[in-house]
């Protein structure tokens, strides 16, 4: 917004006449390459690196500047609280223990989070539309991302005492985590990786097929993403805690920024690309739930098998009661009716 006004009123002062052409990126023309060099803001120092200086206050179309710490916002101040509430979320939310482990800083700038965020919530949460397939597509999405999958692993976190291990109940080699569920090999001895690549490559053909049609060439598609996909069979879980995005990433929900680019040079145009990469991870999510239902109806089998009942795993959810009123003077307590106060009896009040 300012650079437009200040090229604006550069013109109009000096009277000059400009002629506009478009030329390609990285062409090697000395001025387009100085203009790409300064329009780079560095993700880790966006305050210091070489940047255009303009004397906001000499500009006279603009009746008000916004500005934040000294320097001239370049966008609307609705704009700017938007981006810094959601780079502040994002940031907590990348602080936890159970994502800070696999998503650090390096691997943080190769991750398109427009893309991510959008794969995760496909409509719109204020959409008057709702069903129940879309609500369990939208929280299953969610789960999985933020490992709150009721796997083994978190099973044992939540209640120890009915669930005495992590170890997958299949396989008995692995703990089974919200990414083990997709790659347990108990059924088969092929690496079910290769069947979630093969997965994952399809749904991609098909949805670049649909928008570019006659001008598709099936075979130096696939030449391109067997290529971007090569190391997608590795299983070792150890690869999501390094900067570079691994298939097991994908799984887990992430849309990296390289994925875009390969989509982008496919398809010659941002639009179809993010549409392709949203309806992509769409139906690859679909195939996930699909699994981990297959998963869940194991496990239910498991459970009754190790004498696991509902209403077992109900009594571990059930959190100590809330007391109404406590007497100093007594270990007569007052509690919600749809309690037993014998069980409180002898209890000293100092430890409720």
């Amino acid at each position: 917004m300012i650079l437009t006004y200040a090229a604006q009123q550069i013109i109009q002062d000096l009277g000059v006449q400009i002629s506009l052409f478009k030329v390609k990126a990285h062409s090697g023309v000395k001025f387009n390459e100085i203009a790409d060099r300064l329009a780079q803001v560095s993700i880790t120092s966006p305050f210091q690196d070489p940047r255009i200086s303009i004397n906001s206050s000499a500009l006279n179309q603009i009746k008000t500047i916004p500005m934040w710490n000294g320097l001239v916002l370049d966008y609307s101040i609705k704009t700017v609280i938007k981006k810094f509430n959601s780079e502040i979320w994002r940031q907590k939310w990348l602080r936890q223990n159970r994502i800070r482990w696999w998503i650090h800083t390096n691997k943080a700038k190769n991750i398109n989070w427009d893309m991510t965020w959008k794969t995760v919530h496909p409509s719109k949460i204020s959409s008057l539309i709702s069903s129940s397939n879309e609500a369990s597509i939208r929280r299953f999405s969610l789960k999985l991302l933020n490992d709150e999958l009721p796997t083994l692993s978190n099973l044992n976190k939540w209640n120890p005492s009915l669930y005495t291990t992590d170890i997958c109940p299949f396989c008995q080699l692995e703990i089974e985590n919200n990414i083990h569920v997709f790659t347990c090999s108990s059924q088969t001895d092929i690496n079910p990786l290769i069947e979630l690549k093969s997965k994952f490559i399809q749904i991609i053909i098909h949805e670049m097929a649909n928008i570019l049609q006659q001008e598709l060439n099936l075979d130096s598609l696939k030449k391109k993403l067997e290529i971007y996909t090569s190391d997608f069979e590795l299983r070792n879980q150890h690869l999501m805690e390094f900067d570079q995005i691994c298939f097991l990433d994908i799984i887990a929900g992430i849309v990296p920024n390289s994925l875009v680019t390969l989509s982008k040079d496919i398809l010659g145009n941002n639009k179809d690309s993010h549409l392709v990469i949203l309806r992509s991870m769409r139906k690859f999510k679909i195939h996930l739930f699909n699994l981990w239902k297959y998963r869940c109806d194991k496990v239910i089998i498991w459970e009754k098998s190790q004498n696991i009942k509902t209403k077992d795993k109900k009594v571990g959810r059930r959190r100590f009661p809330i007391l109404s009123t406590v007497s100093h003077d007594t270990t007569e307590l007052r509690v919600y009716d749809d309690l037993d106060i014998e069980q409180y009896k002898g209890i000293e009040t100092s430890y409720i």
